[in-house]
């Protein structure tokens, strides 16, 4: 996050970004394989809805910290889960609107990420 100080310490900042890049490029990929063989009809919004939770899941657990991320995606993932055996049959269309609904209703009452520390307690650098 701090380029001057990386680089005083000797760490190449532009080699960390482009090895974080690579890596997710590489994750990316090997998820799209294996969407693909699940589903091998390729549409232009194909994975749209699986893509759109995961972002809820970020918003949820924020992006500064992989610890936080992957607690708000394991939350959504549980809140799905829960509420996709609580519905009936004939209502689990509904299941990514309850979601969605409920992740705002987080993010009204607590608008900072829900797994990550208080805004109010990180330093900001000047």
């Amino acid at each position: 996050m701090d380029f001057r100080t990386a680089r005083l310490l000797g760490v190449n900042a532009n080699r960390v970004i482009g090895s974080a890049v690579l890596v997710s490029a590489l994750l990316a990929a090997a998820v799209s394989v294996i969407l693909t063989v699940q589903n091998p009809l390729v549409t232009p919004d194909f994975a749209l809805r699986d893509t759109i939770i995961v972002l809820a899941g970020v918003v949820v657990g924020g992006m500064n910290r992989l610890l936080s991320a992957t607690l708000g995606g394991f939350a959504i993932g549980f809140v799905s889960g829960l509420l996709g055996g609580a519905l009936p049959t004939d209502q689990s269309q509904y299941l990514p609107t309850f979601v969605f609904g409920l992740v705002i209703l987080v993010l009204l009452i607590r608008p900072w990420p829900a797994c990550s520390r208080r805004a109010a307690t990180q330093v900001e650098r000047v």
